[in-house]
């Protein structure tokens, strides 16, 4: 055995046997495993440094599909989106759609119809309202007329005014009873015996088409006269001086005017309406 391996064998034996080492010492190496977890038994683990994991996001919900239903369904619609709570208000929309479908502006439509309705009853002229005073209550709109009829007293309040023409006259009648346009579509049979005893008929008269302008009363020019109703019209009586001037003249619709006339005992004076009555005939 030579000196060098005389010494190898010496440091050995100092390492194996005497625990003899150099100035430092190294400490043992500690095994981590690939998941983190300790090493083998005896060996303490190591704690890694690592980088938090991040939050968990929340995966947005799918909103609700909102039912495209008017009203009650739009409601239910709403409660339906659950995917999110302001999808879920907006369908609550739907609680207005309920309203516009049975709100009450619906039901003003419907009785707005009734109205235009009644309008356009009221749009032929006085008529509606002429009939209605006819059938009891205050005089017909657009009648003022005051004075005394002889015998029949003074001027009772006008409940129904019609125009009418016989083929060369334009004919008026104011009635202090219940007078309608049916009931002077007689043809040719006379219709003042058909009114209650002791009711008034003025009857204003003039020739050819009534127009706006002043007509004097007196033979061959312009009529008022006065009847009883359940007579004939033959005890009519005749005015003597006055005149007749027509305000409105619309043809076949709305005439308005002024009356004055004298009578053996009595007088009237005042304005007149009346509204026109096709197929009438005279008193």
């Amino acid at each position: 055995m030579n000196i060098q391996l005389s010494r190898w064998v010496c440091v050995v034996a100092c390492v194996g046997w005497l625990g003899c080492s150099n100035t430092s010492s190294t400490p043992p190496i500690s095994p981590v495993s690939a998941a983190g977890s300790s090493g083998p038994t005896g060996f303490p683990p190591t704690a890694i440094a690592g980088t938090a994991a991040p939050p968990l996001s929340p995966i947005p919900g799918t909103a609700g599909t909102i039912a495209n239903v008017a009203g009650r369904s739009g409601v239910v619609a709403g409660s339906a989106a659950a995917g999110s709570g302001v999808a879920g208000q907006a369908s609550l929309a739907g609680t207005s759609g309920f309203a516009s479908v049975a709100g009450a502006g619906g039901m003003s439509g419907v009785s707005g119809a009734s109205g235009a309705r009644a309008g356009m009853g009221g749009a032929t002229g006085m008529a509606g309202a002429t009939a209605g005073a006819a059938g009891g209550g205050g005089a017909a709109p657009g009648n003022d007329l005051t004075g005394t009829l002889g015998a029949l007293g003074a001027v009772q309040p006008v409940k129904a005014g019609w125009a009418t023409t016989n083929g060369l006259e334009t004919l008026i009648y104011l009635s202090s009873a219940p007078l309608t346009c049916a009931m002077m579509m007689t043809r040719g049979v006379k219709w003042l015996a058909s009114l209650p005893a002791g009711s008034q008929v003025i009857e204003i008269v003039v020739r050819g088409n009534a127009m706006v302008g002043t007509t004097p009363v007196g033979p061959l020019q312009g009529e008022v006269n006065y009847a009883e109703g359940g007579k004939s019209s033959s005890s009519e009586v005749v005015g003597s001086g006055g005149s007749i001037m027509f305000t409105k003249a619309d043809a076949k619709t709305v005439f308005e005017g002024m009356v004055t006339a004298t009578f053996p005992k009595g007088m009237v004076m005042g304005k007149f309406h009346a509204d026109w009555c096709e197929g009438g005939t005279e008193y």
